[in-house]
This record gives C-alpha cells, structure tokens and sequence, in this order.
C-alpha cells in the first residue's frame, strides 16, 4: 500500500503504536540487536525519516516499549495482590510477572549500558518521569504485600530487584556455544532457572529487609 501522512491526532497516536508494536515484533523475533530504524519502519509500513516525526531513536522506541510492557506487568500484579501476603508467595509473584514479560527482562539488561545513551536531555526526562511512575506503582504493590516493611525499603527493595533481573537474564539465557559448553556435566552447577533464581533472590531480599520494617 502507499504511504499515506498521519494528520489527525488519533492517525499520529496510531502510527506511534504501529511503530512500537513493530519494533516489539522484531525484538521478539529477531532480538535486539536487530531492532534497527529501518526495520521498524518497514515493518510498520513508513518510510525511515517519518519515524523521526514520532521519536528521537531506536532507543526511545525500545524504552517506550519497555514502560508498555511494565505497565502491564504491574496491571496483572495489582489485580492479584490486594492484601498482605507471605515473603515467599510475593517473590514467587513478582518473579512470575518478570518470567511471563521476556521483553521487559531483555530491555532492563540492555537499559543502562545501552538504551540511554542516544536520547536527548528533554526526552529522557520524560521517559525517566514514566519510569518513576512505575516505580511508585511498583513499590505500592510490594508494600501492600508486606506492609510491615517501609515504603523507603519497599522502594530500594524494588530497585534491587530490577537490578537482580538484569544481570540473571543473561546469565541464564546464553547464547548457543556457551549453552553447549553448559549442557555438559562438568559444568552442570553454571546452570541455572531464571524463574527459580529470580524466585529465590527476591525472597531473600525481603527475608534479610530488617532495617526496613517498621
């Protein structure tokens, strides 16, 4: 089909989300690496200069894509915990909604070193205003489950937790030579679940949270 200019303020906010649900696509696809300019807007069906009249750059694309997702992890988990609950089956729950969000782990492992590097000052307030945001409804959701612990430690609890998620989702998704090497016995203690590591470090995180309880 031609190309055909977004006017309208809804044919602008639809053409935004068609270039997110394509770079979305080729992430899940593809990986990250391939999530280029070019490939979005093919995918979406612009031109590669229109994508600049929506966003500064493929990594403004992939953070928008990642505060989407997040707020759908934290959509699910508001909806389940309504009351206190014990440490373990809030790790087993927080560890869950990371598990079912791949996307989400994948673009908090690539956030720092890479994702906000090539955003302007302005833009990246915004986008760490949204992160904000995430992180009051986050840190709300984790002191409803333990509401003995202060909502200041709820809150480095959670950025804890976020900094667990970027460094297990490498280590636990290696690429195909070192997966082999892995498989074998000699090395069978470097193996490990993502789920279940995750599961069993945020549990201890909220074991050992002493200092934060009131």
């Amino acid at each position: 089909m031609p190309f055909k200019r977004a006017r309208s303020p809804q044919a602008k906010a639809r053409r935004a989300d068609d270039l997110l649900k394509a770079a979305a696509t080729i992430l899940d696809q593809q990986g990250v690496e391939e999530v280029t300019l070019t490939r979005i807007a093919a995918r979406a069906g612009v031109v590669k200069s229109n994508v600049y009249r929506y966003f500064e750059s493929r990594e403004e694309i992939l953070l928008r894509v990642l505060l989407s997702d997040l707020a759908l992890m934290l959509d699910a988990l508001e909806q389940t915990v309504q009351a206190p609950i014990s440490p373990r089956r809030t790790a087993e729950l927080l560890a869950d909604g990371f598990a079912s969000k791949p996307r989400v782990c994948l673009l908090l492992t690539d956030l720092a070193p890479t994702l906000e590097r090539n955003i302007g000052s302005e833009k990246l307030r915004e986008l760490k205003r949204m992160f904000l945001q995430a992180l009051d409804r986050a840190t709300a959701v984790l002191h409803c489950a333990q509401p003995e612990i202060k909502l200041p430690g709820c809150e480095r609890i959670v950025m804890a937790i976020n900094a667990l998620v970027a460094g297990l989702w490498p280590m636990t998704h290696p690429g195909p030579v070192l997966e082999r090497v892995q498989s074998e016995a000699e090395f069978a203690r470097l193996r490990s679940d993502f789920q279940e590591a995750l599961t069993q470090n945020i549990h201890a995180l909220l074991l050992g949270a002493e200092a934060y309880r009131s």
